[in-house]
C-alpha cells in the first residue's frame, strides 16, 4: 500500500538521467499497489500516462483531467467524483488561487476482479472452495454527482489519511468495501439507464453516454455563456432533440442544470471566501448579482446574505 500526503513531483517523474533512481523506486511501486494520494495544491501539471483505475474527488475547487477522447476535458470539484478505467491514458491539472485538496485512489491490478468474482459468487458456491469468473468491471468515465452509497466510504477512508493512519490491511478491507459500492452504484445507473424510453438497448446508452458528455461539459464550464447549440453539438445531436433527451436523462432542462451548477459552485465561494456578491455572480457565470439571488432562493432556499452569516 502507498499512501501520499504530497502530489508527485513531476519533474522528478520526467525520464532524465538525474531522475533515473528516484524513477524506478517509485515505479517499482506505482501501479503495482494500491494507492492512496491525498494532498493540497495550487498548480501542478502531469504529462499524458497510462493509469490503473481510479477514482478521483478534489476539494476547495477545480482539477481538470485531459482524456484522450478528442478535445475531452472535465473537472473534478466539491459536486462530484470522476472514476477512469484501467488503462485510461490521461493528463491532469490544478491552477487555483487557493489550495485544493486533491484525492485520488488508485487500485492494485486485479482488486476489483477479486470484488466483483466475491459479488457474483452465491455463497452455497464460496462454501464449496469455487468462484464466478467474471471479466475486469468498465465504470462509466463521466462525473457523477456525490451520492449516499459511494461518496461515505471515499469520505471514511480520506479521514483516516488526514488522521495519519497508514495501515496496508485495514486500507485494503476498506478499498474492497469501496469497490463494492462502486460497483453496486454502476449497476443502479445500468437500472436507470434501461428505464429511457428508447427502443433498444444499446440506444438507451448511447444517449445517455451523448447526455452526460454534455452534462460534463457543463460542470466544466458553468462559468462561460453555453448556449444551447453549443451543448447539443458536445453531444453530437440535434438541439431540440438534446433538449428532449437531456430532460429525460437529468430531469433538468440544459439551462436549469447550468443554473443549480452555478449556484452549488457559488454557495460555496459565499461560505468560504470574503469576496463580494458582484464579484461571485460574475466569477461563476452570472450576469449580475440579482441573477445570483434569484437563483439562491430558487435552488436552496435562501439568500447569499444568509448563507455568510451563517459561515
Amino acid at each position: 500500500m502507498l499512501i501520499l500526503r504530497q502530489l508527485p513531483d513531476p519533474r522528478r517523474l520526467e525520464p532524465l538521467p538525474q531522475n533515473e533512481s528516484f524513477r524506478r523506486a517509485f515505479y517499482a511501486r506505482w501501479g503495482h499497489e494500491n494507492c492512496i494520494v491525498l494532498a493540497k495544491c495550487r498548480r501542478v501539471e502531469y504529462p499524458m500516462f497510462a493509469q490503473r483505475l481510479s477514482i478521483k474527488v478534489a476539494s476547495g475547487g477545480r482539477e481538470r483531467y485531459f482524456l484522450t477522447d478528442p478535445g475531452r476535458q472535465v473537472d473534478v470539484d466539491d459536486d462530484n467524483y470522476l472514476i477512469l478505467n484501467d488503462g485510461r491514458v490521461y493528463a491532469s491539472s490544478i491552477e487555483q488561487e487557493r489550495e485544493l485538496e486533491s484525492f485520488s485512489i488508485f487500485f492494485r491490478p486485479g482488486l476489483a476482479e477479486e470484488v466483483r468474482n466475491v459479488m457474483r459468487t452465491p455463497a452455497s458456491r464460496a462454501l464449496d472452495g469455487g468462484s464466478a469468473r467474471v471479466a475486469a468491471p468498465d465504470f462509466p468515465e463521466y462525473l457523477q454527482a456525490h451520492d449516499h452509497r459511494t461518496t461515505p466510504v471515499l469520505n471514511y477512508i480520506r479521514h483516516h489519511v488526514r488522521m495519519g493512519i497508514d495501515d496496508p490491511h485495514w486500507y485494503e478491507e476498506q478499498l474492497a468495501f469501496l469497490l463494492e459500492r462502486m460497483l453496486q452504484q454502476r449497476e443502479s445507473e445500468h437500472a436507470r439507464i434501461a428505464e429511457l424510453p428508447a427502443l433498444r438497448s444499446a440506444t438507451r446508452a448511447e444517449v445517455h453516454r451523448r447526455v452526460m458528455r454534455a452534462a460534463n461539459y457543463i460542470h466544466s464550464n458553468f462559468e462561460r455563456d453555453l448556449s444551447l447549440d453549443q451543448l447539443a453539438h458536445e453531444a453530437c445531436l440535434s438541439k431540440f432533440h438534446f433538449l428532449r433527451l437531456f430532460r429525460q436523462v437529468t430531469g433538468l432542462t440544459p439551462y436549469s442544470y447550468l443554473l443549480r451548477k452555478r449556484t452549488l459552485v457559488a454557495r460555496r465561494l459565499i461560505s468560504s471566501t470574503q469576496l463580494g456578491f458582484d464579484e461571485i455572480a460574475l466569477q461563476v457565470g452570472f450576469a449580475a448579482r440579482s441573477s445570483l439571488f434569484r437563483q439562491m432562493r430558487r435552488w436552496l432556499g435562501t439568500s447569499p446574505g444568509a448563507l455568510r452569516t451563517d459561515a
